[in-house]
């Protein structure tokens, strides 16, 4: 019994420290800070959808904390949505 106890730990000691990325993207990968439709420079998405009306938008830029983000806007009853779905 002892046996299959030392077994099993050692399997969920070694297993427990596995990470899987199943996707990734920076706002930094933008060049310029140009976000539109259609475009895709992560992996393991498929390309941004982006639906906008006329007084609203998007962007790439600084946050309070200095670094760098994906940014929506829309005034009153505008509308703006952006979305992404997994390549799997």
């Amino acid at each position: 019994m002892k046996y299959y106890f030392i077994i099993f730990s050692s399997l969920l000691f070694t297993t427990h420290h596995v990470n899987a990325t199943l996707a990734t993207d920076n706002s930094n990968n933008y060049i310029g800070g140009s976000w539109n439709n259609g475009d895709n420079q992560g992996t393991g998405f498929k390309s941004w959808a982006i639906t906008e009306s006329a007084g609203s938008g998007k962007y790439i830029g600084g946050t309070g904390l200095g670094s760098s983000s994906f940014g929506l806007y829309a005034n009153d009853s505008f509308y703006v949505a952006a979305e992404r779905e997994f390549n799997q």
